[in-house]
């Protein structure tokens, strides 16, 4: 089969730039390389990602058309367009972007989005980078909040990414995005049986039973109908949980994104060379023998490499000699409690591996124990 060409959606841009909370750098590198050449990764040995959803993304999801009802009536404009595809070409990329919709009258585009209070309402500190020498907070030092005032484009990153995207690829110069917020995690209500559908479980007249699709989502409690999400949404926007955010154009961000893209697909799909692995399960996803291996903390690294450097330095006869020793055995141990799998029997070889891209800091095996060379 003849290699396909590539498109970049928003949200696999957003993943290339690493904001994305649900795929790494990698995982979107192996799918974009799968659509080019379907079998890449089976051929390569690497693992394809898989992603079937969770509890934020199912409740996001069934809200879309509320928040597209409550959207026409804030505004006294309809909203057209709903999940209509744009895609702009530059050079040798092509970039599409789906909206979730239109403002007829004004042409400016709708964003929805759902969270949860606990996320909407946190503020991420960077505290040891704000101390200083004498231990008090620096002058300058502000609390960063992933979501701002209304009105503002204070908005996730990923969102910011996802807003000029679409504004580039439909050639409109406002984004107005519109934050939902649930007062519950979708995962707490989900484990009180609190679930949404748009299927209808039914029995057939053998008494066999089978999912009926209704086309609208509904809200279910152990698997009886509750109530309707309008209803819900209504009540979340009466207790202040609706927000507005306005995303104008922004060429120097969106000049940006494409720079980006297009060094990313010069650099890495056309060459067919994976980026730099970000986590654990990247690196197990592309080793074709993965069991036995483990992805190391920052106290093992430190571990690791010191015992390269005590290698490098020491002759035989060296009193820190026991220290080799003992680090070995500290390093073992670590390195077993840090280990993700159940195996069934002892590796015949384990693999340490730095997490930031994959290289192998040390090797324990029934030969013996080797460590990565200091320089």
């Amino acid at each position: 089969m003849g290699s396909q060409p590539v498109g970049y959606s928003a949200s696999r841009i957003g993943a290339i730039l690493g904001l994305s909370e649900y795929s790494t750098i990698l995982e979107a590198w192996q799918l974009l390389m799968e659509e080019k050449n379907p079998g890449f990764n089976a051929k390569k040995g690497y693992e394809l990602p898989v992603f079937e959803g969770n509890a934020s993304t199912r409740w996001g999801l069934a809200f879309e058309d509320s928040l597209c009802l409550l959207a026409e009536e804030k505004y006294n404009d309809k909203v057209i367009n709903r999940e209509k595809a744009f895609s702009k070409t530059f050079d040798n990329i092509s970039v599409t972007a789906h909206i979730d919709g239109q403002f007829e009258s004004s042409g400016i585009l709708l964003e929805n989005k759902t969270t949860n209070s606990r996320a909407f309402h946190s503020a991420k500190t960077e505290i040891q980078e704000n101390i200083d020498s004498e231990g008090n907070l620096k002058k300058d030092f502000v609390i960063k909040k992933s979501w701002g005032e209304d009105l503002t484009d204070m908005v996730p990153a990923i969102y910011q990414c996802q807003a000029a995207i679409q504004r580039i690829c439909s050639d409109e110069k406002l984004v107005r995005l519109l934050a939902l917020v649930f007062p519950r995690l979708p995962d707490e209500w989900e484990k009180d049986g609190i679930t949404v559908s748009n299927k209808k479980l039914c029995i057939d007249k053998g008494g066999e039973p089978y999912e009926r699709f209704m086309g609208n989502y509904m809200i279910y409690r152990d698997e009886k109908l509750l109530d309707d999400l309008e209803s819900w949404a209504r009540v979340f926007v009466q207790i202040g949980n609706l927000h507005e955010y306005l995303l104008p154009t922004n060429k120097e961000l969106e000049k940006i994104i494409i720079e980006k893209v297009q060094e990313f697909h010069e650099n890495n799909i056309l060459t067919a060379i994976p980026p730099t692995c970000t986590n654990y399960a990247d690196v197990r996803r592309v080793l074709k023998f993965p069991q036995g291996t483990i992805l190391a903390d920052p106290n093992l690294k430190k571990l690791c490499l010191e015992y390269s450097e005590l290698t490098r330095q020491l002759g035989s006869a060296s009193p820190l000699l026991k220290r080799k020793e003992k680090l070995k055995i500290e390093i073992n141990n670590l390195a077993m409690s840090l280990k993700k799998d159940d195996w069934s029997e002892p590796p015949d070889c384990l693999k340490i591996l730095d997490p930031s891209g994959g290289t192998e800091l040390a090797t324990i095996s029934k030969s013996g124990f080797r460590a990565k060379r200091a320089k």
